[in-house]
């Protein structure tokens, strides 16, 4: 198996154990506070950065699946910040 294909499993994984944990959550506050689902969402994002740069040039060659993709990551941005 790809090393690519590996981080996509991984990312499956991790949201799949994601919303069991926020299954058991009453509101977001809560969810947010919880450090295992706080580690997971690191985590995610430490992969979709990972992937970005193979996403931008494998659809580079499709322009309207580029810019869907260039709009789901405008609404969720890595808050550079935080890290």
């Amino acid at each position: 198996m790809m090393k690519h294909e590996n981080i996509i499993s991984e990312l499956e994984r991790i949201v799949a154990e994601a919303d069991r944990i926020a299954a058991t959550k009453a509101d977001e506050v809560e969810m947010e506070e919880d450090p295992r689902l706080v580690a997971l969402m690191e985590r995610a994002m430490q992969i979709i950065e990972e992937l970005d740069p193979l996403v931008r040039e494998t659809l580079r060659i499709y322009p309207d699946k580029l810019a869907d993709w260039n709009r789901i990551c405008e609404a969720h941005p890595v808050d550079e910040e935080e890290e």
